[in-house]
């Protein structure tokens, strides 16, 4: 895993982009102005979010995330949103649970939600249930809210910052798709 500032990722994709050629043979003076870096910033800062929405999550850095709110969903359910940084929660983990349990899509999830309807197969410590709502939430029984847990994740680090797995470096473009 690397982090890098924003100034060394541009730099990279400058490079990349064949803005910094590389040459000690000549001199070349060049002026393209401001608005050459933000194009690339803004692709570039695109480029990452996606990354960090869909890449594999063992080249990217997975912690501990923080949330925002948690409120009671119904009987031994609870609704945990996510701070506004968290681009996706990998795992939900409650110490009194056998493993921690990944979130299912909300579309997959209809048997697994039906169940809670019922005393039959609803989770439980052995087997617990954490579904991805869609709407920035997530689902996870059974936790009450006097219960402990820890949400397991991907957060945007912020604008100046790129952490990130070398290998994803290969998916930088070599050329900008401008409107």
């Amino acid at each position: 895993m690397m982090e890098l500032s924003h100034q060394q990722m541009l730099a990279l994709w400058r490079r990349r982009l064949g803005f910094d050629e590389i040459r000690d043979d000549c001199s070349v003076e060049v002026f393209e102005g401001r608005q050459v870096n933000d194009l690339i910033a803004t692709a570039m800062r695109s480029w990452y979010l996606r990354l960090l929405d869909s890449a594999d999550t063992r080249l990217l850095p997975v912690g501990i995330v923080s949330y925002t709110d948690c409120l009671s969903a119904g009987r031994n359910l609870l609704r945990i949103v996510p701070a506004a940084n968290v681009r996706r929660v990998i795992a939900v983990e409650a110490p009194r649970w056998d493993h921690p349990v990944t979130p299912i899509p909300y579309q997959d999830a209809t048997d697994a939600l039906n169940l809670l309807k019922g005393p039959f197969g609803a989770p439980s410590a052995y087997a617990p249930l954490a579904v991805d709502t869609g709407h920035r939430d997530i689902l996870a029984a059974p936790l009450q809210l006097s219960d402990a847990f820890s949400l397991y994740g991907i957060a945007d680090p912020g604008n100046d910052r790129y952490i990130l797995d070398e290998v994803l470096l290969d998916t930088i473009p070599n050329s900008l798709k401008l409107l």
